[in-house]
């Protein structure tokens, strides 16, 4: 089958992305509506979640280059501080002072604490990998932590990181029939399918308290639209690609919208046709999240790009 699946577990993307027979589909994945047959390529430890646990265990157990730089320093300062800790004890004995030879050669020890030096190192990483992973960044090499010391720029995904990843009905352009009867039409083909626009659709009618029958005949086209059957009239909502594959021209509609404040400006427009002609347009935006222009303010008083 064909179907729209969102991979936002694994991969973040909030946007969901078409499957058709022969596509890779990653365990954790939500489908859509459509009905799939998956055959299972890999099971239990040869699973993608399985192979990202062993990467971050991985992680965990390399060796970073501070870490590599305070094990060649303690090969050497670790023997010379036993050496001379000895050598202290040793003098105080020669002196007559037994208990002091102890007290000095232990003082030694104590005091350079060579064993922190081996130890301060690999605790930090580890602490630092598994504060990392509490907040959902996963480390892959110690190196990294302390590249990321150096980083002076920073790369955002917009969709769903710095917005919401949900979109909402901005506004619609019906001349012929209105907003309020375009939004009844597209709500019964939004009814029967599972779609972030869709959503949009029906929350936009309870918001605005409109309701509608569910179309008939609904048939989702993965990645364009969707189409049904509305009162013996076939309809369409979906991209203008899809509207145009049936025949339908965007004609003087178009234009009208490219000029039309709230529908110029959107990020997604999806157009509603039927009984061979298009009905109107539908503009759908995706709004930032609560804190994005707090955080990239912050990080930009930083001094990062």
């Amino acid at each position: 089958g064909m179907g729209d699946m969102d991979k936002s577990l694994v991969t973040g993307e909030s946007q969901r992305l078409t499957k058709s027979p022969g596509s890779k589909v990653i365990a954790g994945a939500l489908n859509g509506s459509t009905m799939l047959t998956v055959e299972a390529n890999a099971v239990g430890e040869d699973s993608t979640l399985s192979r990202i646990a062993r990467m971050v265990e991985t992680a965990q157990l390399s060796r970073a280059p501070e870490q590599q730089l305070a094990d060649r320093v303690a090969r050497i300062f670790v023997p010379a501080v036993i050496a001379i800790a000895a050598l202290t004890a040793l003098v105080w004995w020669w002196m007559g002072n037994s208990e002091m030879a102890v007290v000095a050669g232990i003082s030694v020890l104590v005091i350079s604490c060579p064993c922190a030096l081996g130890l301060a190192t690999p605790l930090a990483l580890v602490t630092g990998m598994g504060a990392a992973s509490k907040s959902g960044i996963l480390v892959r090499d110690a190196g990294a932590l302390g590249l990321a010391a150096g980083i002076d720029t920073i790369a955002f995904d917009k969709t769903g990181t710095l917005t919401e990843g949900k979109p909402r009905l901005a506004a619609i352009s019906a001349p012929g029939v209105g907003p309020e009867d375009a939004l009844k039409l597209a709500l019964s083909l939004s009814l029967g399918a599972s779609h972030p626009l869709g959503d949009a659709v029906r929350d936009a009618a309870i918001d605005r308290d409109v309701t509608a029958e569910p179309a008939e005949a609904i048939e989702v086209v993965p990645g364009l639209g969707v189409k049904g059957t509305i009162n013996g009239v076939k309809a369409l909502f979906g991209s203008a690609e899809f509207i145009r594959s049936a025949g339908i021209s965007l004609g003087v509609l178009e234009q009208v919208i490219s000029r039309d404040p709230g529908l110029g400006e959107a990020q997604t427009v999806s157009w509603l046709g039927g009984a061979g002609r298009v009905i109107g347009a539908f503009a759908f935006v995706d709004g930032l999240r609560p804190h994005a222009e707090a955080v990239t303010r912050a990080l930009a008083a930083d001094g990062l790009h």
